[in-house]
This record gives C-alpha cells, sequence and structure tokens, in this order.
C-alpha cells in the first residue's frame, strides 16, 4: 500500500488539494504521527517569471495580441459593450424566470424535464 502512495504521489503533484490528500494517506498507512509539509506545485514559479528572457517573452506576446498603442488601465475603464449589456440584460430575465418555479417540487416530481428552455430576447 505504501508504493501504492508512493508511486501515485507523483503524478498529483499538480493538484495541490490532492497531493495533501495522499501526504494525509501515507502518513496514515506508515502510522506516522506528523504529515510532511507539502510545497504547493501549482503556485507559479515567480522567480522563474521574472527572469528578464520571460518577462520578454511576455511584452512580445502582449504586442501581438493586443498591439503596440495598448494601454491596461484604459481597458479597466472602459464602457461596457453593447453586446455586453444585452448579455446582462438576458442574464436577469433568465434569473427572474427562473424564480417563478419551485424547483424542488418540479425535480421530486420528474416534471423538471418538461420545462421550456428559458430565453431572453432584447430589442433593438
Amino acid at each position: 500500500m505504501v508504493e501504492f502512495f508512493q508511486r501515485h504521489s507523483e503524478k498529483v503533484g499538480m493538484f495541490s488539494g490532492l497531493q495533501r490528500h495522499y501526504a494525509v494517506m501515507q502518513a496514515l498507512a506508515l502510522e506516522e504521527d506528523e504529515i510532511p509539509e507539502i510545497k504547493d506545485e501549482t503556485l507559479p514559479d515567480e522567480e522563474g517569471l521574472a527572469r528578464p528572457g520571460v518577462v520578454k517573452a511576455l511584452e512580445e506576446f502582449k504586442t501581438s495580441v493586443y498591439g503596440e498603442n495598448y494601454n491596461e488601465e484604459c481597458e479597466a475603464n472602459a464602457k461596457p459593450s453593447e453586446a455586453s449589456k444585452k448579455r446582462k440584460v438576458q442574464a436577469e430575465v433568465a434569473t427572474k424566470e427562473c424564480e417563478n418555479y419551485d424547483w424542488v417540487e418540479l425535480a421530486d416530481t420528474g416534471k423538471v424535464q418538461g420545462l421550456p428552455a428559458v430565453t431572453a430576447t432584447v430589442g433593438p
């Protein structure tokens, strides 16, 4: 059983929750009193990302995607587009429509599948 945990703990290294779970299971299997400290491998490598070559590559990528004159601060303060406004209205209409149903009763009686799909249209 210990071999099982040792073999599979490497495979789940990128999932910190699973990695922690396997460490606990291994400690229990070995009847250890302490659970070893687990390094979260899912966190970004900040030192690696700060290397000049990586910073340059990221800047080149941003330039190729957004162009030379892109200003992140202006983007954050930009007004919502018409499509964004329409999506928001549609979501609000759908939410209001869904509030009209007793979902627990519909699920218990098997009537959920007979409901029409909620659609919302916004005029021009």
